[in-house]
């Protein structure tokens, strides 16, 4: 989210612009050797900060790619294919500080 911010602020003055600039956003987890991938699906939190920056910036998130964590596999979505799965992820800190969902 930090890095999205900070490119976000490059395009303020597109904010209200009808042709904003558009990313694709990667998202990588490697375990601690480096040689193997984790699970970096966005967390509930996550997916509700690409969808707002959306609204409040001049930039437009098309795809997000994430890793699985099983082997290379990569997995290629939508910010609206994110909002309306099933079952979101809800990190760790999160769920011990009571958070509840607002999209399940």
């Amino acid at each position: 989210m930090d890095a999205m911010r900070k490119v976000s602020r490059k395009h303020n003055d597109k904010q209200n612009k009808k042709h904003k600039v558009s990313y694709d956003m990667i998202v990588m987890r490697t375990n601690r050797l480096g040689d193997g991938y984790g699970m970096s699906q966005l967390c509930e939190k996550c997916v509700l900060g690409v969808n707002d920056i959306q609204h409040k910036s001049g930039i437009k998130i098309k795809k997000i790619y994430y890793t699985t964590g099983n082997g290379c596999e990569v997995i290629k979505t939508t910010p609206n294919q994110m909002l309306q799965l099933e079952k979101q992820h809800i990190t760790s800190y999160y769920r011990n500080h009571n958070y509840k969902s607002r999209l399940n």
